[in-house]
Formats: structure tokens, C-alpha cells, sequence
């Protein structure tokens, strides 16, 4: 097992002055184009792996939070937040930070080849002066940075399908607290790290039949038609 421990904001602070390579933000790779390049003999990782960068648009806010997204890696990247994670994902971006769910959590990323990279994350919120600086190094205003470009379609994977080998694209849920739970279900608050949503996840607590699964699709599709004031957890 390969391990490292990092402090993002320190590699940040200096990117944020001399920008990254690409506009993918810092890329983790096996390429030379790459921010930060492991060994060639590490087959399993991608050219171009993972990125970290800022982005907004969030379910829950506009403002820009700091993130790690995977580049469509043929055999994914692991995020999970103290021990809680959805396994292997491709194109999924995770958050690092910004978010209250997110905060004091250990981050660790995995990879092939048994990876470990632990994300200590000290970034405030981004306003102010900050967000001058996050949005230069958004724009790429840094004459070099604007010359290197990454073809990041990867080679046809022709090994055998592994469950690290078959990454899946469903965001990471994390279940922050149970709210409670009765005879045939429970629910808990729950947090999509993909979108920053903040929501109440009912979950069965045995296997449903045919007929369960009509009772809870009716459920479901009735909820969805209530309108109603939402509030934080």
C-alpha cells in the first residue's frame, strides 16, 4: 500500500498565484502534463485521473466550493468522508470543502493500485479577496497554463472487470443522523457530497417484494407532487 498525506491548502495557496497547468484545476496523473505525476508503472491510474479545482452551481448554493473531480478514469476514484463513502465512481465530482457536512470529516482518496492520499482541507468560505483569486485561477490567466491542453479520452480497458475495474457514476450519499425509524423502514438525514443537497432518506429495513415495491413507487411519486416549505436539518 502506496500512502501519502497532504495539505491542499498549501499547494492551493501557491496555485492560486501561479495557476495550475490546465483549466482542469491541479490534475493527479500519470501523464507529464499533469500537476502532480505518479510513476508510469502504476498502470491502473489514467493519464489523467482526478482533478481538483473549484466549481459552483450547487443545489444549496451559487458560491464555489473546492472539489475533486474524477476525469472519467477507466477504473474510478474512492472519496469517503470518516470511513462513509459509495465505492469507485467515475465523472463524479466530491466536495472538499464549504460544505457543514464536509467540514472536520477525514478525507481520504483512494485509487488503484491501492493509492491512499488523506485531503486535510483549510479553506475558508470563498468571498472576498478570496474569490478574486479563485476566480483568477479559474480563468486560467496564466500565460503558460493557457498553452497546455489534455486529451483526456483514454484508452479502450481490455482487462477482465473487476469491482475496482467497474466504477459506477452514482453520486456519494453520506447519512449524517438517524431521524427514526418504524416496523418496515427508516429515516435519516442524509447529504448528497456531489450537490451539496441536504435531505430526509427513507430507506426499507428488509428486502421488498414485488408488492412492497408498488407501495413505495406510490409513495414516492405522491411526495414528489406535495409542495411545501423547505428548511434546513
Amino acid at each position: 500500500m502506496l500512502a501519502t498525506q497532504t495539505t491542499i491548502w498549501t499547494v492551493l495557496s501557491s496555485g492560486l498565484q501561479k495557476g495550475p497547468k490546465t483549466s482542469h484545476g491541479f490534475v493527479f496523473g500519470r501523464d507529464e502534463k499533469c500537476d502532480i505525476i505518479v510513476p508510469q508503472n502504476l498502470t491502473s491510474i489514467s493519464n489523467y485521473h482526478f482533478s481538483i479545482t473549484f466549481e459552483n452551481g450547487f443545489e444549496d448554493t451559487g458560491k464555489h466550493r473546492l472539489v475533486l473531480r474524477d476525469l472519467n478514469s477507466r477504473k474510478g476514484t474512492s472519496v469517503t468522508y470518516d470511513g462513509k463513502g459509495n465505492g469507485f465512481g467515475r465523472g463524479i465530482r466530491w466536495i472538499l470543502s464549504g460544505h457543514r457536512n464536509v467540514c472536520s470529516k477525514t478525507i481520504i482518496v483512494e485509487l488503484p493500485e491501492r493509492l491512499l492520499l488523506r485531503i486535510v482541507v483549510f479553506v475558508p468560505e470563498v468571498s472576498g479577496h478570496l474569490l478574486g483569486r479563485v476566480e483568477d485561477f479559474l480563468q486560467q490567466r496564466s500565460p503558460e497554463a493557457l498553452l497546455v491542453n489534455l486529451d483526456l479520452h483514454e484508452p479502450t480497458e481490455t482487462e477482465a472487470a473487476t469491482s475496482v475495474q467497474s466504477p459506477n457514476s452514482t453520486p456519494t450519499l453520506i447519512d449524517i443522523a438517524e431521524l427514526g425509524r418504524g416496523a418496515f423502514a427508516m429515516a435519516t438525514h442524509s447529504s448528497n457530497i456531489s450537490t451539496g443537497r441536504v435531505f430526509a432518506r427513507k430507506t426499507p429495513l428488509h428486502p421488498l417484494t414485488k408488492s412492497d415495491r408498488a407501495v413505495w413507487r406510490r409513495e414516492a411519486e405522491l411526495l414528489a407532487r406535495l409542495s411545501h416549505v423547505r428548511t434546513l436539518l
